[in-house]
């Protein structure tokens, strides 16, 4: 019990917690984990070994918990590498049902967070919330200027509230690992802390604000596509003021003629795209209650205190996946789910390729169009977890994103091929990808790279000369091999250098092009450096090829066979 002991503010939540579970039937599994004692006399619940009816007992047990545990199964939901199917289906179903807290406990909240009365600070401020949900709750207002706001004012409290709940969630982790051999690729304790890093970063609404900025900084060039406008002055971590959106729901736009649906359907497609290929920034939770729409048929998007970021590595991998899977080619797949995570232990590839061909069987017998890309990812990241392989949760908020991008799109325009809507958003992303001016820093960079090693090697050598003549490596050769050394050394000096000049006439080619010289002279330039590297490439390559025909021995073979 030292472990509790250590951990635990609250018994009384903790037997709360405890009771609620047993009751929906999962008293034998904290039994096992030795906090059964904290129910006395609790009733035996008979628990079904149906894996959807324990699911579903595991969705009425956490919307009892209240808010922070709702909060933490909607995240467990987009973790098809934690829990099984039918529970992630049930888990998905989980939304915000929460009792909108009273005038004068937001009066006090917004008042606290900037140190003045609400009358100092808005012209006018709705009392009668728009929207209520487990974090805080939207009230309308204007600005002293006049200008329209909706105000989002955090629950007072809900951060202790968190803050306790997440304690107990570690707690009842730290037993699991204790009492119970999992395995499973993650452990209790980082499945909570992934989640602890989660509701940090959306209870504190300066984030949200600056999300929303990015955001609008990046489809600055698309009028289509708008976000928050946030207000200076009347913001901060508990309070967040935005320009008022003038616009409905996108599900209320599912009745709309269908010359209207598709122009929706194509603009909501090309900002998934841009987000998740292009910028690598993208909505964490874009469920039809965030997304928007005006009566010109552009897109809003609210909410965006949760949003996943993508490293270079994923947004290129998840396009090489994209290809492999069109092509159903699942040795590349395999290889790209082994890259992508992290794995504990030795992988078997060939074991990976044959799973991931089942899953490219089960899902591309029929229109590529009808594939569900977020599926997709969940599957081949389950499988890849039943491998050993550790995906990064980057990768989990992006099915669920997937996920929710599909369902809108799919209601909102049941004709569509998505396949074919993506296509030309693809099309742009891959002919950006390839341009050779964005393609061309990169092999200036690998030139630099070379260059380096290269200048490096003398140097190299000249530590291992060092090392021979001071003893710190010992050689044995006979007389007769002096001058096979000597021959081998005199082929490497040679490949070396030319070696060396090609790198630096492609190093100045690149350099030319890429403004050291600018206008026609600097195109000519680089044309005749990369001509003459192509030459002393040639003959790099052939005194190599005359070096082997002739049977020259290498240095390390050598001192391989004196052993």
């Amino acid at each position: 019990m030292a472990i509790i002991a250590d951990t635990i503010s609250d018994i009384g939540r903790l037997r709360e917690i405890v009771a609620i579970f047993t009751r929906h039937g999962f008293g034998e599994f904290f039994e096992r984990i030795n906090l059964g004692r904290f129910v006395p006399g609790k009733a035996k619940v008979e628990a079904s070994r149906d894996p959807e009816a324990s699911a579903q007992r595991l969705l009425q047990a956490i919307q009892e918990l209240g808010p922070t545990y709702i909060k933490f199964g909607q995240i467990l939901s987009t973790r098809p590498d934690v829990l099984p199917p039918a529970y992630i289906k049930a888990l998905q179903t989980l939304q915000d049902r929460v009792q909108p807290v009273g005038w004068d406990a937001v009066r006090q909240q917004v008042e606290n967070e900037f140190g003045r009365s609400v009358e100092d600070l808005y012209d006018r401020f709705d009392p009668e919330p728009l929207a209520s949900a487990s974090i805080g709750q939207v009230h309308q207002a204007w600005t002293r200027d006049g200008r329209k706001v909706a105000v989002k004012v955090q629950r007072p409290g809900i951060d202790d509230t968190i803050r306790s709940d997440v304690s107990l969630m570690y707690t009842i982790a730290r037993m699991i690992e204790t009492f119970i051999d999992l395995d499973v690729g993650y452990t209790p304790t980082e499945i909570v802390h992934d989640f602890d890093k989660a509701m940090q970063m959306e209870v504190d609404f300066t984030r949200e604000a600056r999300n929303a900025r990015q955001f609008a900084s990046n489809f600055r060039d698309k009028s289509h596509v708008h976000f928050p406008e946030i207000i200076d002055g009347l913001s901060g971590r508990r309070v967040l003021t935005m320009g008022f959106i003038d616009a409905v729901k996108i599900s209320e736009t599912y009745s709309w003629p269908a010359e209207q649906r598709k122009l929706i359907c194509d603009r909501f497609v090309e900002a998934g795209v841009q987000m998740i290929l292009i910028d690598g920034f993208f909505h964490g939770d874009p469920h039809p209650g965030n997304i928007f729409v005006n009566e010109d048929c552009e897109i809003i998007f609210l909410d965006v205190g949760l949003a996943g970021t993508l490293p270079k590595f994923i947004t290129e991998s998840m396009f090489q996946l994209i290809l492999a899977a069109s092509v159903k080619d699942a040795a590349s797949a395999a290889r790209v789910v082994y890259k992508l995570g992290i794995a504990d232990q030795r992988v078997n590839l060939a074991d990976l390729k044959q799973d991931i061909q089942g899953i490219l069987d089960k899902y591309f017998t029929g229109e590529w169009g009808n594939v569900s890309a977020g599926d997709l990812l969940t599957d081949f990241m389950d499988r890849g977890s039943k491998h050993g392989i550790k995906h990064p949760p980057e990768l989990a908020s992006l099915a669920k994103a997937l996920m929710n991008v599909e369902g809108v799109v799919r209601a909102l325009y049941p004709e569509i091929d998505l396949l074919e809507a993506i296509k030309p958003h693809a099309k742009q992303y891959f002919s950006q990808r390839m341009n050779f001016e964005n393609i061309r820093p990169e092999l200036a960079k690998k030139a630099y790279e070379v260059v380096g090693l290269l200048q490096d090697l003398p140097l190299q050598m000249s530590q291992l000369m060092m090392d021979l003549e001071k003893g710190r490596v010992n050689v044995v050769v006979s007389g007769s091999d002096i001058r096979n050394i000597q021959a081998a050394l005199r082929s490497l000096a040679i490949t070396l250098f030319l070696g060396m000049v090609t790198a630096a006439l492609l190093l100045g080619g690149f350099a030319a092009l890429g403004g050291a010289t600018v206008g026609p002279p600097g195109t000519i330039v680089a044309v005749i450096a990369f001509a003459l590297s192509l030459v002393s490439g040639f003959f790099a390559f052939a005194w190599h090829v005359v070096a082997i025909r002739l049977k020259r021995p290498k240095l390390t073979d050598i001192i391989r066979r004196k052993r």
